[in-house]
């Protein structure tokens, strides 16, 4: 799987309904599919978090995909 996570529209809507994904994955995942990406430290400002715990929140929200694929 690519590290920025970038899915087409149909693939998130499936990610979605069956990776039971948290609040703030489902967010993460439409913050990395958005037109233009933020920065991982980026990212961290706008949810109000740790640079570590995007990094987590990346790897926990690849786990989930990569089940239901």
């Amino acid at each position: 799987m690519s590290k920025n996570l970038r899915f087409t529209i149909p693939e998130i809507e499936y990610i979605k309904k069956y990776a039971n994904l948290t609040e703030r994955e489902e967010r993460l995942l439409d913050l990395k599919n958005s037109k233009n990406p933020p920065s991982i430290e980026r990212i961290a400002e706008i949810m109000d978090m740790s640079v570590s715990t995007v990094s987590r929140t990346t790897r926990d929200l690849k786990d989930k995909i990569i089940k239901i694929l």
